[in-house]
């Protein structure tokens, strides 16, 4: 908890600094600076991989319930591709931030045991 007060002192002290300057290449620096210093650095690797790795895989169940779904009226699409875009959004923002939240977890396991019930469905229909 210290280490992170003290970061974001430092963090406070570079903003000041960056407001202050009028040469582009210590602005540059300056930002760079900051933005390594706020960027996440101490992650799981393996974690953050076998997370995305699932995180694709549930994108592919929901796009093959998508397919096999798009002929029929008995199923709601709409709520099917909502749940793509949200799986999506939840692999992205992992990529992108390289952290993982319990919601997004929790969000892609419900996603995941609705989907593999909603293939069983479709399975026993054919």
């Amino acid at each position: 908890m210290g280490t992170k007060l003290i970061n974001q002192a430092n963090s406070n002290k570079a903003l000041e600094n960056i407001g202050k300057t009028k040469n582009v290449e210590s602005l540059k620096k300056a930002l760079n600076n900051l933005i390594d210093e706020l960027a996440p650095n101490d992650y799981d690797v393996d974690r953050l991989n076998n997370v995305i790795a699932k995180g694709k895989t549930l994108i592919s169940l929901i796009r093959s319930n998508h397919y096999s779904v798009k002929s029929s009226n008995n199923f709601d699409q709409e709520a099917i591709e909502q749940d793509l875009m949200d799986a999506q959004d939840i692999v992205f923002r992992i990529e992108s931030i390289k952290t993982i939240s319990t919601e997004q977890l929790k969000a892609m396991n419900e996603l995941y045991r609705s989907h593999t019930k909603l293939q069983k469905l479709i399975k026993d229909k054919i």
